[in-house]
Parts: C-alpha cells; sequence; structure tokens
C-alpha cells in the first residue's frame, strides 16, 4: 500500500512538472516578451569611408637564428644605401642540370590481398579497373615488386613507390 501510494504522488509530481512545461511552449504568450525595435536611420554606409592601410617593419634579427652567423635579409621596403663606385661581382654560370622526365603514374590503390597456401596475390585497380596481380607480373607497365599485408611496392617506367592501403 504504502509502494503505490508513493508511485501515483511521483507520477502525479511528473505530470504537473510536463504540463508546465507544454504550457510554456504552445500556449505562452508573446505579449509579455521585449520589443526590439532597429532603426535603419542609425547605421549608415560611408561610400568615402577611409580604409586604414600600414606597412609592415621587419628590421628585426630573426629570434631564431640568435646563435648563428646569417646576415639579416635586406627587404624590399627598407632604405639602401649607393655605393659612389660601382663594385664588380663575379657572376658564376650554373651548370647546366639534367631534367629529369616527369612521370606522370597511372592512379593506382591496393584493396587487399589473398593468401592460399604459398602463394599471395595483391588485389590492385589500376586507372579505375581491378586486376589480381602476383609478384613480378605486370599489368599496364606497373610491375608488382612486393605484396605486404598492408602495402604494396610497385614499379612504372623505372621508378618504384610503396601503395599503402
Amino acid at each position: 500500500m504504502k509502494n503505490k501510494a508513493i508511485t501515483y504522488l511521483l507520477f502525479l509530481i511528473v505530470a504537473i512538472v510536463w504540463g508546465t512545461i507544454i504550457y510554456k511552449i504552445f500556449f505562452y504568450s508573446e505579449s509579455n516578451g521585449v520589443e526590439v525595435r532597429i532603426d535603419d536611420t542609425q547605421v549608415k554606409d560611408d561610400p568615402h569611408e577611409h580604409i586604414d592601410t600600414f606597412a609592415l617593419s621587419l628590421n628585426y634579427p630573426d629570434p631564431f637564428l640568435k646563435n648563428s652567423k646569417a646576415s639579416p635579409k635586406i627587404h624590399a621596403n627598407t632604405p639602401r644605401t649607393t655605393q659612389s663606385q660601382p663594385s664588380k661581382k663575379r657572376v658564376q654560370k650554373a651548370a647546366p642540370q639534367k631534367q629529369e622526365a616527369i612521370i606522370v603514374w597511372p592512379t593506382i590503390h591496393y584493396d587487399g590481398l589473398i593468401k592460399s597456401g604459398t602463394n599471395t596475390t595483391a588485389i590492385v585497380t589500376i586507372n579505375g579497373k581491378s586486376h589480381f596481380l602476383k609478384k613480378d607480373e605486370v599489368v599496364k607497365e606497373v610491375k608488382l615488386l612486393s605484396i605486404t599485408k598492408d602495402s604494396i611496392i610497385v614499379m612504372y617506367q623505372q621508378k618504384s613507390k610503396t601503395i599503402k592501403k
């Protein structure tokens, strides 16, 4: 009997709380709220508004290079002194550098591997088409060099690359 009385009392309290919440949500009068007016005449766009500009003065030493003996760089905004006689500077010609051909790799994705006894086959997607490749197989000029659980090593035009899952 005692438990029933407590249950009914708690049910009554919960009903009152939820009833108050529902009443405030649906039946709350907005006339009691605060009215806010925005006056459009106070805010005006000034077409002649001055834009503040500034230049940075970067003529301080680099704090990370305190112990090095590097000379400070001369910036474009700092004034330069002129010499009365032009100094002769040695101009060294740069040695011709070999330009490596830019290799455009095909799109290669490593999707997984299949183990069957001692045979391991990799599932590789090359340019959107899936292939089952074993070690040292070549498809579309892509040679599979090695297969591991999380990555493969492939060779394309004498360059090797590691592709991860």
